[in-house]
């Protein structure tokens, strides 16, 4: 298991701390939702208070699980918290704008601590614990509690972490899957991590509807030079009774094509104003050398990772026409 130079220092840092906020980032995925659990639940055994925050709640995928419901989307800037920890979040000014963005100040005067694992974090916090060769902030936390608080970990904090380490590395399938991965694994494993749970609820339940919207997912996907792409309106999730997290799973489907581009989910926002469209990006193994969608993403001010990428872009009011073009620029 790898030790992280900070890990003592932010070891001080939570047991000095008695009030502590938690934060996830925008759209919050299993990686930063199973981050801020393990960080509660871990914090909240030890009598401490804690509070949860996101700017929407967490995908009704993960309903299943104990903690979801802890997460507010309004956060109070109380002046007492001795503590605010940024998980899996980048950059706070996109990640949580709704949070962040005009309360810098109130921020910057508070101790701050981050735990993330994206090379395009700006290392915004007083202690920022940043590990870009991870797939996961999950695997440097489970490091963190493997190094600091070996005893305290139990069949929830490990099912948190294997959880969200699974869908962060694809279930184990994308390139930087390593050894040090596979290890934190069966490190979560061996304590009790609830594999059967994870693999009935997330993997095995997919709705009727659901499985409708992807075929008309499916049915869309269009090749234009080196990027293969589909859609949605954002009115189509709530015809077909799904989420966003439900629908990025058109995603693992459409990566299992032979194509050395850039893979491109695009959910189009023409009812709000001005109207724009939001995009996940994905190249795969195999890819040819300079395929690196997070810098076609910070072209759009977007931020992701070599592999993995999310953007935001106003459009026109021709969607199609806006579309076509959004396209061609990703290539």
């Amino acid at each position: 298991m790898k030790k992280h130079p900070q890990a003592q220092q932010i070891k001080t840092l939570l047991e000095q701390a008695n009030k502590i906020a938690i934060f996830g980032h925008r759209n919050v995925d299993g990686d930063a939702l199973g981050s801020c659990l393990w960080l509660g639940q871990l914090l909240e055994n030890q009598w401490k208070d804690i509070s949860y925050y996101t700017t929407e709640q967490p995908s009704s995928s993960f309903d299943f699980l104990d903690g979801t419901q802890k997460f507010k989307t309004k956060f109070d800037y109380h002046p007492h918290y001795d503590l605010l920890v940024f998980l899996d979040t980048a950059n706070p000014t996109q990640l949580l704008a709704d949070i962040w963005v005009w309360h810098e100040r109130y921020f910057n005067d508070m101790p701050t601590l981050v735990i993330d694992h994206h090379i395009s974090n700006t290392r915004y916090a007083d202690t920022n614990l940043v590990d870009d060769s991870s797939i996961a902030a999950c695997e440097i936390v489970a490091e963190l509690i493997h190094d600091l608080y070996p005893e305290e970990i139990d069949e929830l904090i490990a099912t948190y972490l294997f959880l969200w380490l699974s869908t962060d590395s694809g279930h184990f399938v994308y390139e930087r899957d390593s050894a040090r991965t596979f290890g934190v694994a069966t490190y979560l494993l061996s304590h009790w991590a609830d594999k059967r749970s994870i693999v009935s609820n997330l993997y095995r339940a997919a709705s009727y509807k659901s499985i409708k919207f992807i075929w008309v997912l499916t049915d869309r996907i269009t090749k234009i030079n080196n990027v293969i792409y589909t859609y949605y309106r954002h009115e189509e999730l709530e015809e077909y009774g799904i989420d966003k997290e439900k629908a990025d799973s058109i995603l693992g489907i459409m990566t299992r094509i032979a194509h050395d581009g850039v893979f491109a989910l695009i959910k189009i926002h023409d009812h709000e104003s001005p109207p724009f469209l939001k995009a996940s990006l994905r190249s795969k193994s195999g890819s040819k050398p300079g395929i690196d969608v997070s810098e076609i993403a910070s072209r759009f001010g977007g931020w992701g990772h070599k592999a993995a990428a999310g953007l935001k872009t106003e459009i026109g009011d021709d969607r199609e026409q806006s579309l076509e073009e959004f396209v061609g620029k990703l290539g």
